[in-house]
């Protein structure tokens, strides 16, 4: 998924950088958005600082979320991950996560 959203390939790519921004305010390695890390982690003082540059954060909350998507909206990991990618539920399963799920 990292590899995906991040485009981060190892724990040896010296040119990966994690804090990064999508254009649609998706923050830090798995683009997490600041609402859905203050929803799934019932913490509102969570900032974008936070969830852009704490690497263990972002993947934690990131992991919870897709928890939250498989057990409440759809035991299909194509979906859940389209689910991830666009944010919302789709009957179809989009190349995002086709990508991950292969």
């Amino acid at each position: 998924m990292l590899q995906e959203e991040t485009n981060y390939r190892n724990p040896l790519n010296i040119r990966y950088i994690h804090a990064q921004t999508s254009n649609k305010d998706a923050e830090g390695p798995a683009q997490l958005l600041l609402k859905t890390a203050r929803w799934i982690s019932n913490n509102n003082n969570i900032s974008r600082k936070d969830i852009r540059n704490n690497i263990e954060l972002n993947i934690k909350l990131s992991v919870k979320f897709i928890q939250w998507i498989y057990n409440h909206k759809t035991q299909n990991w194509g979906k859940v991950f389209t689910y991830y990618n666009t944010g919302y539920y789709n009957r179809s399963i989009n190349k995002y996560a086709r990508n991950i799920t292969m």
